[in-house]
């Protein structure tokens, strides 16, 4: 136990194995992730506040703004929010030390924010995707959504996605 980092150090979050401490981590991620969300949907609201639009968003912007916060609260919200209840919560209630892959259960913390990271930088990479949050194909084609074009902010969130 001495060679652990000291419990107030940084250095301790960024090589945990311990379940409680990337349980918490899934959960304060998840809770940036879900003002991230909220911030988009005050914005679109926002745009609506008038008919017609306010001309905060174009209408590129605004099929973004939707789109990226239905997958943030999706994907990058609900989904980590159950796994850091159930990494913290399930090794307590089965009575286990840790979980049985501890360093593997790191790693899917660590792909989870670097994908997050990834999806909200693709904004400034000339726009993320605009093709809605479901991604159903027949209708995010730039046949039926002309908002929908092959941007290099579009491809980051599909990696995005990919990693995560």
């Amino acid at each position: 136990m001495s060679d652990l980092p000291p419990k107030t150090s940084i250095k301790r979050w960024l090589v945990t194995t311990n379940h409680k401490d990337v349980g918490i981590l899934y959960l304060v991620t998840a809770l940036f992730f879900f003002v991230l969300g909220g911030l988009l949907a005050l914005v679109f609201r926002v745009h609506l506040w008038e008919s017609g639009g306010t001309g905060l968003l174009s209408s590129s912007g605004y099929n973004q703004a939707v789109s990226a916060h239905g997958l943030l609260m999706v994907f990058w919200f609900l989904s980590p929010i159950a796994s850091g209840l159930a990494n913290y919560f399930v090794p307590l209630q089965i009575g286990a030390k840790d979980l049985a892959f501890p360093r593997l259960n790191a790693l899917s913390y660590w792909f989870y924010l670097f994908s997050g990271l990834l999806f909200a930088i693709s904004f400034f990479q000339g726009g993320t995707y605009a093709g809605g949050w479901t991604m159903y194909a027949p209708l995010n084609v730039p046949t039926y959504t002309p908002a929908v074009q092959a941007t290099t902010g579009g491809t980051a969130t599909i990696f995005a996605l990919i990693l995560f």
